[in-house]
């Protein structure tokens, strides 16, 4: 139909919870932290919900050297269908499902680790890359949070991730920074088709290491982000505003 575009917000929060780092350089150490998010995705112009998930996560990290961090990290989402029912005049981008209540669900070990590659030119002001890798595991079984789950694709378990991040701040600090990031995913529910993210922007001025303000442009193609609908893929350009309140 007429459905060309959609709003989509996400709220998200980190607690951190412990932190052990030597007084000489607190750039080192181990922590521990849980964080949320709540993307909400609507529809363009009359803003009717057509997904909601909750993804959680608990983790534990360490930074053994400035230009090194590891993390485990347990990961869940849950998924929720919109508001979209057969009843009264709908004009909506999806139809009614039958199956709306078995829901996307997934528990997933993570292992991380990412590298500053450009530390080692020994310019504070150059160290301005960062390269990561996620391996993303669903292990069945129970932990602590009760029985995993991984459906409807049980046997489906493995995720891989890679990417790479750029800021880059003025010599100015008026000025304020840019900043860049390229994303490629796998999963093995969508027989691992390749997943390309792509978003570049502005940084409005701001302390160094305080609370951000961007504005970008996002190029994706690839699996449907909304996990209620990941058996599509999708293509899209967005405009991308970040703050950190």
């Amino acid at each position: 139909g007429d459905y060309l575009g959609r709003l989509s917000i996400k709220p998200a929060s980190r607690i951190s919870f412990l932190r052990f780092s030597p007084q000489s350089n607190p750039r080192l150490g181990i922590e521990v932290d849980m964080g949320f998010a709540f993307p909400f995705t609507m529809r363009a112009g009359n803003h009717d919900l057509i997904a909601f998930e909750g993804i959680y996560y608990m983790a534990i990290a360490g930074a053994p050297a400035e230009w090194l961090k590891l993390r485990l990290a347990k990961h869940h989402i849950c998924t929720h269908r919109g508001i979209e029912f057969w009843a009264g005049i709908i004009n909506s981008p999806i139809d009614f499902d039958p199956l709306m209540f078995n829901l996307y669900v997934r528990d997933d070990v993570v292992l991380s680790a990412a590298v500053r590659p450009l530390y080692f030119l020994g310019k504070p002001e150059l160290d301005i890359l960062q390269v990561y890798t996620d391996l993303n595991a669903y292990i069945p079984g129970k932990g602590i949070t009760g029985v995993r789950q991984n459906k409807p694709n049980t046997q489906a378990r493995y995720i891989f991730q890679g990417g790479a991040e750029l800021e880059y701040y003025f010599k100015w600090s008026f000025i304020g920074g840019v900043f860049a990031a390229l994303n490629v995913s796998a999963w093995q529910e969508n027989n691992y088709s390749p997943n390309y993210s792509a978003v570049a922007g502005y940084i409005f001025p701001q302390l160094s290491g305080k609370r951000k303000f961007r504005i970008g442009m996002q190029y994706y193609k690839g699996r449907c982000i909304n996990n209620e609908f990941y058996n599509y893929r999708e293509e899209f350009l967005a405009f991308h505003l970040a703050a950190d309140l």
